[in-house]
């Protein structure tokens, strides 16, 4: 009886195996499954509600592993089998093969030996076979397995391939079992004809189509003819490959990289571009140049409509000192600017006179229409003590940056919003830096390229005197003998006109020269809870030695100045516990009184190497001992300020809920030190005379959750009236909720040319998958929208676009009076896990929208979803 069960169970066997057989080459196509069955083999678990901007997720099984003495042996089971030693052996019902990160499963299963050895070799697995190992599934109609060398050929393939493997750690659990988890990254999804696993690094498909979308959704799909996998290199490999939106072919190339995970690799990225007013439509195909793990370079070239072909470059270093980055950029014979160059030759644009008008047209005809940009930023820490740091920048005429710019941003000395505000000082910089316990040494050598374009109109920028060099020298010692404070600061910086001013004639005086500066100071800190007492006493010595010094300013070739600064600063500490509401807080109330004493020397006949008056009035500025920026001057003093702050800290969480500081400077005497160089001096202002600063206060206060506010605001005693202020609301949940809001005033001379300025910006997903963008700032004073920016996203799993328009602020036309703009339209597309397309940009949209909407953190097109 047991003898005939087996003869007809290994009958039906035999049949079931003939016929799959039969099925499988009988078929001449093949058609994939629909997206509910996909959905279902390929562990897709829909989430509950439409919140999030994926529909579901992946859910890896559990996989019953080998324990770790047996992690190199291959286990099977099944509900039924039929073993032989010499031929075939047979299995059939919930077939499973376990592998040590492999687990392989079936209807029915045969299996062959090797001849020599009488091992299990191979193995056919029909019916329902599925192939699962961590980051990866397939579910095909046959499976044939290679047991010893552990490859794996599937027919008929519905799979999932998560680009990013999961880490070994996270997937499995202490007694060597996979765990199930949801997968989280970029996952391919697709069908093949056949997917041949060559070992557990490297796979390949044939006739296969690809896509990161949900199993209900195609909204794009790269078909090829063949896919090479492979996780040593990181990358994927199409042949004759085809992208289809919504269905419809829009691509086709015969090879194509794709890459599976996050390492670099060279290669062309994907294209951009964008239309302006200024340079038309313009098209970007950067090529990434993984030179070596410490180097790279992008090479972009570049196309304008309005202007011609151009390229660029960026080539990035790191070593084991420090990193650095390189910038270059060229547009050879720019069209439009040479058009500009005739007109402005022939008087058609910007006609005028003047001296400064003239230096601008003839500094313009001599430019060339081969343009260019070169920016070299380099820091490097040669130990703990020594350091270097290297910041160049240079363009090749004054209207580089108002056409293109400021495209390497990421200069210390730039301005990060460079295509939004016009820069006109651009900075040549080296540093050498020593610093010891007690002393530090800089060495520093500093030029300016100041850019004079004529579309800036009157407002001609002021040129900047270069150090070459600077040397600064300084030492402290706190708390050293008797117990005080003992510090020592000299500087020395050689002042020259600037180089590489090309042919407009420098704005600066005729007077150069050395400046030595040195200035010891002794003080003390008497400290306790409740409160601190710091007198210091400080000994201004400057000297200067002067080429072509200044006759009507009685200026010599020697000069000096020595002034003895006394100054007292006090302060104490109370506080109380309170509760608003329901909620404990601690609020301070912090007295602070702050006396100066500078007795007054004549210092106009003094050069004006860097220094200006502060030009603005903060409260921490109430308590400076000087109130110039720079050495040139020093003013008199003999005053007292008189501040205040409060704070209310939340008991709980030690936050600073609310402060305000409020203080006002309370003089003694006239101020006649002045930054104006005249003979004889000039009459004293109302501002010299005045008995009193005017009333400076500043606020920061954390109202709700997430909503804050801060302000600021000088109030003149004098006419009664606010000087200056700003006040800013902000509400912000992440980087992607924000809403803000800000307004500044600074009142003009005699109440004329006032600012008043009011910016808004806003950033606020609309669902789970829209969101919308904007930005503006509005001078209400003159009536006018310098920039804005504005626009809309939309995001899904496996794809993104966003459209954005804007304008940034140039300058006048050639009236004086009709100011003239920048118009840009951007749009971009992403399909996530293979490219991104549209103007990926930084300066163009990635800081435009970090100007406009300040706190926001773009990541579009970087998103990884489910």
């Amino acid at each position: 009886m047991a003898k005939f069960h087996t003869t007809t169970c290994l009958l039906l066997l035999l049949a079931t195996v003939t016929t799959a057989r039969s099925k499988t080459t009988s078929a001449t196509s093949w058609t994939p499954p629909s997206p509910a069955k996909v959905a279902k083999l390929l562990g897709w678990i829909p989430y509950p509600d439409n919140k999030h901007i994926c529909r579901g997720y992946y859910q890896q099984l559990a996989i019953a592993m080998p324990s770790n003495d047996m992690t190199n042996m291959t286990t099977w089971k099944a509900d039924r089998a039929i073993l032989w030693q010499q031929k075939p052996s047979y299995a059939y019902g919930h077939v499973v093969i376990n592998q040590t990160g492999r687990q392989i499963t079936g209807d029915t299963l045969i299996m062959y030996r090797n001849k020599s050895t009488n091992r299990l070799a191979t193995c056919d697995i029909y019916g329902n076979v599925h192939l699962q190992q961590p980051g990866m599934l397939a579910v095909g109609s046959k499976a044939r397995v290679n047991i010893q060398k552990k490859t794996a050929t599937l027919n008929h393939a519905t799979f999932r391939y998560h680009m990013t493997p999961p880490n070994k750690k996270i997937a499995y659990d202490e007694k060597h079992h996979l765990r199930t988890v949801q997968i989280q990254g970029k996952n391919l999804r697709g069908n093949a004809v056949q997917i041949h696993q060559v070992n557990p690094k490297l796979i390949t498909l044939r006739d296969v189509s690809i896509t990161t979308c949900d199993p209900f959704s195609d909204a794009w799909r790269l078909k090829a003819r063949s896919l090479r996998l492979d996780q040593i290199t990181g990358m994927g490999t199409a042949r004759n490959a085809t992208l289809l939106i919504h269905g419809v072919p829009i691509f086709y190339t015969p090879y194509l990289l794709l890459p599976i995970d996050n390492r670099r690799r060279s290669g062309f990225l994907a294209p951009s571009f964008s239309n302006s007013s200024q340079s038309g439509f313009t098209f970007y195909l950067p090529y990434y140049w993984n030179i070596a793990p410490n180097y790279d370079m992008t090479i972009t070239p570049n196309y304008y409509s309005k202007r011609g072909l151009g390229t660029s470059s960026w080539f990035r270093y790191l070593n084991h000192h420090g990193n650095g980055q390189i910038y270059f950029s060229l547009i050879p014979g720019d069209k439009r600017f040479a058009g500009f160059k005739n007109d402005v030759a022939k008087g058609t644009k910007y006609p005028g006179t003047g001296a400064n008008h003239e230096s601008q047209k003839n500094t313009l005809a001599s430019d060339s229409a081969n343009r260019y940009r070169l920016g070299w930023l380099d820091n490097i820490q040669y130990n703990p003590y020594l350091s270097t740091k290297i910041d160049i920048n240079y363009v090749s005429d004054d209207y580089y940056l108002q056409d293109f710019g400021n495209r390497f941003t990421d200069s210390s000395h730039n301005d990060a919003y460079g295509n939004l505000v016009q820069t006109t000082q651009l900075t040549q910089l080296a540093n050498l830096l020593l610093t010891l316990p007690h002393w530090a040494i800089s060495i520093e050598t500093e030029n300016f390229q100041t850019l004079h374009p004529i579309t800036l109109g009157t407002n001609i920028p002021q040129d900047q005197y270069a150090r070459l060099p600077q040397i600064n020298i300084n030492g402290s010692y706190p708390d050293a003998l008797w117990g005080l404070n003992y510090n020592l600061g000299i500087e020395f910086t050689n002042f020259q006109h600037p180089l590489l001013e090309g042919n407009f004639p420098t704005t600066l005086p005729t007077v150069t020269g050395m400046r030595y500066n040195v200035a010891p100071s002794i003080g003390a800190n008497f400290s306790r809870p409740w409160g601190y007492l710091k007198p210091n006493i400080t000994l201004e010595s400057t000297i200067y030695h002067l080429s072509n010094p200044v006759a009507s300013l009685q200026q010599q070739r020697s000069l000096q100045r020595h002034l003895p600064i006394y100054n007292i600063d006090a302060g104490l500490y109370f506080d109380r516990s309170i509760h608003l509401g329901n909620t404990p807080y601690t609020q301070t109330l912090e007295p602070r009184l702050f006396y100066l004493s500078v007795p007054y020397v004549e210092q106009n006949n003094l050069p004006l190497f860097d220094t200006q008056v502060n030009s603005s009035l903060t409260y921490a500025q109430l308590f400076n001992t000087n109130r110039f920026q720079g050495l040139d001057r020093f003013g008199d003093a003999n005053q007292f300020t008189i501040g205040v702050t409060s704070r209310f800290i939340k008991n709980s969480n030690g936050n600073d809920i609310f402060h305000v500081s409020l203080g006002q400077i309370y003089y003694l005497r006239h101020r006649q030190v002045q930054a104006n160089q005249s003979n004889p001096p000039a009459a004293l202002s109302e501002t010299d005379t005045a008995k009193v600063s005017p009333l400076v206060g500043t606020m920061q206060w954390q109202f709700l959750d997430h909503w804050s506010a801060t302000g600021n605001i000088a109030y003149e005693n004098i006419n009664h009236h606010v000087k200056k202020g700003n006040l800013g609301i902000k509400y912000q949940i992440d980087n992607q909720h924000i809403l803000n809001t800000s307004y500044w005033f600074v009142r003009g001379e005699n109440g004329a040319d006032d600012l008043r300025q009011v910016n808004l910006g806003i950033s606020w997903p609309l669902g789970a998958r829209w969101q919308t963008l904007g930005g503006i700032h509005y001078d209400i004073s003159q009536h006018y929208t310098p920039n804005y920016l504005y626009g809309m996203q939309y995001k899904s799993c496996c794809w993104a676009v966003r459209l954005l328009a804007g304008r940034r602020y140039l300058g006048f036309k050639s009236d004086g009076k009709t100011r003239q703009y920048d118009q840009s339209i951007y749009l971009q597309f992403s399909l996530t896990g293979l490219m991104s397309i549209g103007n990926q940009d930084s300066n163009s949209t990635d800081h435009f929208l970090k100007y406009t909407i300040p706190g926001y953190q773009d990541n579009f097109g970087r998103e990884h979803f489910f």
